[in-house]
């Protein structure tokens, strides 16, 4: 290479090199011009409401409203008023020592998909904050963590034993379905209700008319139309069951069906002898009633288990990673009562990005049955970590599918990387403090020693702004909507 060549290419490195420092220069002088321009707007903020607060010599004319209607700000995605600080929080209100020694809470101090023992906290609070309901002001208190190693976020604070039972007989009260003290009607197909002898035959009645029942011969209701629903929402997934697999007479559980919808359909076109683990006692009234199955025994969150003899080719779970109360104990079970090639067949499970990418509020997603919350990278690695290998992992129809195999290797587990732990953990940051800007009044106390900060922290992160009239402006897609609610 010539001496002109040398210089040349010297000089193509120093200018490579000074352009390299020169953007990572800009690039500070923008964050701190944006850090700026922020503690600007809010100091800015902040006396403009002080001067609106303020009482006007003369007359009492009151500040005029956002020209904009609720429905209008809501299409941009501006929500309420926002004050820029908080008086102090109320008091934390006691519980009585004797209530809470009765209402057991496990606490955890490791992982409990894959067993890890370091996580990052990411959210204190369930939906229970919301409805302010529950035995007493510490069933509000899951404190949910992000697992380092799978990137599952669990609840650190779970019920078991009478907490968990108190919580499960409201099951309509603790979701915010209803009030606390409201009657549940036993006749609802989907009730948590115990079922009187007069409701018991009033479902057996309506299942007697079968699933197709057409609508100009229902004229007198005495059908239950949630049979047809129940049917043509499984019909997906007895597609995809007998399309990925080879089934020819296999036994099948079902864990928390609806109506037995998916075993009818495996007994119709693969001659299955179908066993399962309904939640509520219409529920198991139903599946017996109106596809024959061997419904013994209802589903106990707490202490999972398998009351039946004998291993299945098939187990079929409805919500239940969220839901388990010891996911890895309920793995493990599954894993040994499946024979060598049989598969875990898992649906309805609710994907994070409810309230990661679509904005809805952490807290309402997060009720009080929600133990666990993942990506889909996040449910591989704890299917890996715990004996299954996933064959096929789709999203929609109210969650999660997946299906994954039975396996005896113990080399599938990788745990994430330090990149995707910070980029997950600062997703959820993120969407704590959203939520937390979308509580009502009344609410936002329990943040007032960080409200602050939160303002500041959503407009750094670049997903929020202040209006001049003070509305927070939350820059969002439209909410993405299931059809079902797998809660159900």
């Amino acid at each position: 290479m010539g001496t002109k060549a040398v210089l040349l290419h010297l000089l193509r490195r120093l200018s490579a090199a000074a352009f390299a420092d020169q953007a990572e220069e800009w690039r500070a002088d923008f964050r701190k011009l944006r850090e700026l321009q922020i503690e600007t707007r809010l100091r800015l903020g902040r006396l403009e409401q002080a001067l609106l607060a303020a009482p006007k010599a003369g007359n009492d004319v009151r500040p005029a409203k956002h020209p904009k209607d609720k429905a209008a700000r809501r299409q941009e995605g501006v929500g309420p008023r926002v004050p820029m600080t908080l008086d102090e929080p109320p008091p934390a209100t006691p519980v009585p020592p004797a209530r809470a020694s009765r209402l057991e809470i496990m606490v955890l101090e490791a992982c409990p998909v894959c067993g890890s023992a370091e996580w990052t906290d990411v959210c204190e609070y369930n939906k229970l904050l919301l409805l302010e309901r529950g035995p007493d002001p510490e069933a509000r208190v899951y404190d949910y963590a992000l697992c380092h190693a799978c990137g599952v976020a669990f609840a650190r604070r779970r019920p078991v034993g009478e907490r968990y039972r108190h919580l499960l007989e409201r099951f309509e009260a603790s979701l915010g379905r209803t009030s606390e003290n409201a009657p549940v009607k036993a006749s609802h197909v989907l009730s948590s209700a115990r079922l009187s002898p007069e409701a018991a035959e009033a479902l057996r009645r309506g299942a007697a008319r079968g699933v197709f029942v057409s609508d100009h011969v229902a004229a007198n209701g005495d059908h239950l139309t949630a049979l047809l629903r129940d049917r043509m929402a499984c019909s997906v997934h007895i597609e995809l069951l007998t399309s990925l697999l080879t089934l020819d007479r296999p036994r099948v559980l079902e864990i928390r069906p609806r109506f037995g919808a998916i075993g009818g359909g495996l007994k119709r076109l693969c001659g299955a002898e179908v066993f399962g683990l309904p939640l509520f006692e219409g529920q198991q009234l139903l599946n017996r009633e109106v596809y024959g199955h061997t419904v013994d025994h209802l589903l106990d969150y707490d202490r999972f288990s398998i009351p039946y003899e004998g291993r299945f080719d098939l187990i079929a779970a409805n919500h239940m990673i969220t839901h388990a109360l010891r996911p890895a104990e309920f793995l493990r079970v599954a894993h040994e009562r499946l024979v060598p090639g049989g598969h875990l067949y898992l649906y309805n499970e609710p994907e994070d990005a409810e309230f990661l990418d679509h904005h809805e509020s952490m807290f309402k997603v997060l009720n009080p049955f929600h133990f666990q919350a993942f990506d889909r990278e996040a449910l591989i690695r704890a299917l890996r970590r715990n004996g299954f290998e996933p064959a096929f992992v789709t999203a929609g129809h109210g969650g999660y599918i997946v299906l994954a195999a039975r396996s005896e290797r113990d080399d599938l587990f990788v745990p994430m990387t330090e990149a995707e732990r910070q980029a997950r953990v600062s997703r959820y940051r993120t969407a704590r403090d959203l939520a937390i800007l979308r509580l009502s009044p009344r609410l936002r106390s329990h943040f007032a020693a960080e409200w602050e900060q939160v303002v500041e922290r959503v407009m750094l992160a670049g997903v929020a702004d202040l209006t001049p009239e003070g509305h927070l402006r939350i820059r969002r897609e439209a909410d993405s909507r299931h059809d079902e609610d797998p809660d159900t």
